[in-house]
């Protein structure tokens, strides 16, 4: 991979709710959700998707499916997960509500491959009486496609606390850096493109991309079934937010929301 240097990915310790949920390690589920969300990233139009999710324990790996994307952790450990990441990148087509931004180049949907790595540690461990765990993770992927053609670094940190045996909460922040050519993809527009769109030319280079808070409740209403509700809030950066992608024809602002059902079995 190029861009960004893999060394401090490899050893940044993070772990996400569901790696760290009081779920069995050896339990296997499946499940899906129905969740709102921008048409493309710097939109302002919202849309509907359906995204399945699974869980997989093998004797030396565990296949994970969070909607789009599918980790596999070799480090089969309560305390760390690592392995290889692939995740699924929509693009942003020509079919598109926007008249205007239906006129730029599309950006084909591609897969993106990588690596990640998740942890997670009690609060206890810092001398406060709560078994509330602090957790983080990080990824860093690259397009293998055409699409945008771009690196992706994720980082998040956290907190999850369980309430009582049938609730949990999480609590996320996440911080996402993206190359050149992911930025002049999704939020540039050429000389060119601007003679045919009427936008401002723009032509970013790499930087944060955005933030996001991520809330997500799980309740657990039987031994078999869980069921949870989730909602995080973005903010795209300064930098990015002039691009008239989103100043002229998008929101700077990115809100999803959704609800999910996992069956235990």
């Amino acid at each position: 991979m190029r861009g960004f240097p893999m060394g401090p990915v490899l050893l940044f310790l993070a772990l996400t709710a569901s790696s760290i949920s009081a779920t069995a390690a050896s339990d296997n589920e499946i499940g899906l959700g129905l969740y709102e969300k921008p048409e493309y990233i710097g939109a302002d139009e919202q849309e509907w998707v359906v995204l399945p999710s699974f869980k997989f324990h093998a004797s030396h790996f565990v296949l994970t499916l969070r909607g789009e994307r599918l980790l596999l952790d070799f480090l089969t450990s309560p305390n760390i997960n690592a392995g290889l990441m692939v995740r699924y990148d929509e693009g942003r087509g020509n079919d598109l509500d926007d008249e205007v931004v239906r006129l730029l180049p599309t950006v084909t949907a591609t897969a993106e491959l990588g690596l990640f790595v998740e942890s997670g540690f009690p609060v206890r461990w810092l001398g406060w009486d709560d078994p509330t765990l602090v957790i983080g993770s990080a990824n860093l992927r690259d397009a293998v496609g055409e699409g945008h053609e771009g690196q992706v670094l994720e980082v998040a940190v956290g907190l999850f606390r369980e309430f009582g045996e049938s609730t949990s909460l999480t609590l996320q922040y996440i911080a996402t850096r993206t190359d050149t050519d992911y930025n002049r993809a999704y939020f540039g527009v050429s000389e060119a493109d601007a003679a045919a769109t009427g936008l401002t030319s723009f032509n970013p280079n790499a930087g944060l991309r955005d933030t996001q808070t991520r809330l997500v409740l799980d309740h657990e209403v039987s031994p078999e079934w869980t069921v949870g509700l989730t909602t995080s809030y973005g903010r795209l950066s300064d930098t990015l937010s002039e691009s008239p992608v989103v100043s002229s024809r998008g929101d700077r602002t990115q809100w999803t929301t959704g609800i999910f059902v996992n069956r235990r079995l």
